[in-house]
């Protein structure tokens, strides 16, 4: 998903370089609690992944605030 995703490979995107570093933070705070890599690391369907990328959305949004 992270090289599909990259600007490079998508240059008919505009929106890319921003979707790809909001998914690197995605990444990034997925990783940085036990916590979170422990709930990553469960994660057997795509729907899971789905509702795990959801919650740390939320979750980094609200620490921005």
């Amino acid at each position: 998903m992270l090289v599909a995703s990259h600007p490079d490979r998508t240059p008919d995107n505009p929106d890319a370089a921003s979707d790809f570093a909001e998914f690197m933070s995605l990444c990034e705070e997925t990783v940085k609690t036990e916590e979170k890599r422990r709930a990553y690391d469960n994660i057997t369907t795509a729907d899971e992944l789905e509702q795990l990328t959801k919650r740390v959305r939320t979750l980094t949004m609200s620490k921005s605030s």
